[in-house]
């Protein structure tokens, strides 16, 4: 991963200085409240099994340590972000009936319209993202006396292991006030055409609303309190990057799912709304 430790990788300004004053007192608890709904795809299971024992073995050093006396919740699905909090009334609007607040007849018709609507909206995103690969592979043909051979996989490739403090004040008081050590991941084509698909298809998120914001793939193996900064970065450099065991976690993967989740709440309040397979 090119950059410093000073920038913010799919943050909304990468150039955000995100690492805490040493003056300030570093908080032992992960409390934030993330925003609206996100897109994800989600790794086949089989393949990242080695990366959910590392996030199991995170869970548990965060759980147990003695800097944690509060009961939290770390655990969370492994993931790529396609986008992330988009205002989840944008779907409603999508659809023709209309919810009556307060009612809960009306909050299940609710509930089954917003997945409906999301399940649509998904395999438009996969429709388009399957016909822009099939031209790109066509060109490629033509161009060549080779024989191409046409997929719609989406391979999810680990480049490097990155260490991300993003402190509460980062990208103008949205940072989530955390540390973060991360999978980079190779920004493929298949993964830019299918971001730009689903950009196309659902409304404008935090990260990419902007014209000429980046796209840079990644999976998260934690959200941590700020107060185990040191302790996971010496993790990132001396452990992941350095112990042999650990080069298992760079294993390509295969992009079994795209999801759309609500990722309003705390982790604990995450939840999957619908997804569909790539």
């Amino acid at each position: 991963m090119g950059g410093s430790d000073n920038e913010i990788p799919g943050a909304q300004n990468s150039g955000v200085v995100s690492s805490s004053s040493p003056q300030e007192k570093k908080s032992n608890v992960f409390n934030h409240h993330f925003s609206g709904y996100s897109i994800w795809i989600e790794p086949c299971t089989h393949d990242a099994k080695h990366i959910l024992e590392e996030m199991k073995g995170l869970e548990t050093l965060l759980c147990n340590g003695e800097k944690n006396k509060n009961e939290v919740h770390y655990s969370f699905m492994p993931h790529c972000t396609v986008l992330y909090n988009f205002d989840p009334s944008e779907l409603e609007k999508l659809s023709d009936e209309t919810m009556m607040v307060g009612n809960i007849e009306n909050d299940v018709n609710r509930d089954q319209r917003v997945e409906d609507v999301g399940r649509k909206m998904l395999l438009e995103c996969l429709d388009i993202y399957r016909s822009k690969e099939a031209s790109t592979s066509s060109n490629r043909s033509s161009s060549s006396s080779s024989t191409t051979t046409t997929t719609s996989s989406i391979e999810l490739i680990p480049t490097d292991f990155y260490f991300f403090p993003y402190p509460k004040e980062a990208d103008g008081g949205k940072g989530f006030g955390c540390v973060i050590p991360l999978l980079m991941l190779e920004c493929t084509t298949q993964l830019e055409t299918l971001h730009s698909a689903v950009k196309q298809v659902f409304p404008k998120d935090e990260r990419h609303a902007n014209e000429g914001s980046r796209f840079i793939p990644h999976m998260a193996l934690s959200y941590a309190p700020e107060s185990y900064e040191d302790e996971l970065r010496r993790y990132t450099e001396d452990v992941l990057k350095v112990d042999e065991k650990k080069q298992i976690l760079l294993n390509k993967m295969k992009g079994s799912y795209l999801s759309l989740w609500s990722t309003e709440g705390q982790l604990k309040d995450w939840r999957p709304i619908v997804k569909v397979s790539i």
